[in-house]
């Protein structure tokens, strides 16, 4: 689960699309009890919770259900008492929305006793992540997979935004089909060719990362090229993540290099005109188990739709059949940035063109048609 108003991931993504024919509830991330202990931001998002159900756009309603305790993603028992606690409140939630017979459409791996509770005519889980590896080797870990595969055997389909996942039977069962993450085109479409303001001290050549600053990126790497290549503005958009002391370290590095600028986060309808503002666009990972399960990542083809050249330090499993003048890649950090400077200069109008019809060919909207006909097909 995530707030709607955090940095988009699929599952977003996903419900705009469909909030345009279709009444939606988006439920948020419900608060967890030990966090209000830790700071104000907790307790801010605690208030949504007394607003009820929130209209947002389109058929679009969003709902805070009330807190829950802490443990329940990897202590089973925590996890049935939290869950029946969401289902008492969404449940009211979705009478007082007058759903019936709904589509119910679950993200977040512990909400296993939320399925079937609906008198819902079909159940699916998304999975955009192997949520075990996030968790140190041990009980945890172990927690995590015992109650995400409790939730797997539940389910009517899952869908996998990576085909290892698939492969190595982590998220499986008898209705598995790959889902590749897609693009928002409609906001593409719509973007004009304004220039963000915040670029008119940003001198091209501009070369550029957009998500979430995690600890799944390598910052040496972009330190590396920011060192190198002080010729080249580095410009990095999204929320800083929070993460242990060397994530911080790293970022307070970056921070004082003069060519290296942190934009913060953006509204979906203003990424857009960001992204056609630069001329070269990264994903810089650090080589993990995690990156090894990437079939392409969520701005993977939001680059594409905006026209930029990709160079990246990981092999894209779902990108292997596009060439060199769609995405550059190299695990050696010299040859990184021969491939940015020759994604620079072998620039074009009709590669850019190439570009953005790959990415209408992946939407959201296709993959949504995709699941329907999925679904539809199952259901003979």
């Amino acid at each position: 689960m995530s707030d709607w108003d955090e940095a988009k991931r699929c599952r977003h993504h996903l419900m705009s699309v469909l909030a345009k024919d279709n009444k939606v509830l988006f439920v948020e991330r419900p608060v967890n009890l030990f966090l209000l202990l830790k700071g104000f931001s907790e307790w801010k998002r605690l208030s949504k919770v007394f607003k009820g159900i929130r209209h947002k756009q389109d058929n679009l309603y969003l709902y805070a259900p009330p807190p829950i305790f802490p443990g329940g993603d990897w202590i089973p028992w925590i996890n049935w008492v939290n869950q029946k606690i969401l289902l008492l409140f969404v449940k009211v939630a979705v009478a007082m929305l007058k759903l019936k017979n709904p589509i119910l459409w679950v993200f977040a791996f512990p909400a296993g006793e939320l399925v079937g509770r609906f008198k819902e005519k079909v159940s699916i889980y998304f999975c955009n992540d192997p949520h075990y590896l996030f968790a140190p080797a041990g009980k945890k870990r172990e927690g995590i997979i015992k109650i995400e595969q409790e939730l797997i055997k539940k389910v009517d389909f899952v869908f996998a935004v990576s085909h290892t996942l698939v492969e190595e039977k982590k998220v499986f069962n008898k209705s598995t089909h790959l889902i590749p993450h897609g693009v928002r085109i409609d906001l593409f479409n719509n973007a004009g060719s304004i220039v963000p303001t915040e670029y008119e001290q940003i001198s091209s050549p501009r070369i550029g990362f957009v998500g979430v600053l995690g600890g799944k990126l390598d910052y040496e790497l972009i330190d590396y090229v920011a060192e190198r290549r002080g010729d080249w503005e580095i410009v990095l958009i999204g929320p800083v993540a929070e993460a242990d002391q060397i994530h911080r370290q790293w970022i307070e590095k970056l921070k004082e290099r003069p060519n290296v600028h942190f934009l913060g986060n953006k509204a979906p309808e203003e990424l857009p005109n960001y992204i056609k503002a630069l001329d070269v666009c990264l994903l810089p990972y650090k080589k993990s188990a995690f990156s090894r399960m990437f079939w392409v990542p969520l701005k993977f083809y939001e680059y594409l739709a905006a026209g930029r050249p990709i160079v990246s330090n990981v092999i894209l499993r779902g990108a292997m059949e596009y060439d060199e003048s769609v995405v550059r890649t190299t695990e050696n950090r010299e040859l990184f940035i021969e491939m940015i400077e020759k994604s620079l200069n072998n620039d074009s109008d009709e590669l850019i063109s190439k570009r953005k019809i790959i990415a209408r060919n992946n939407s959201w909207q296709k993959r949504i048609d995709k699941i329907h006909s999925l679904v539809a097909l199952n259901e003979k």
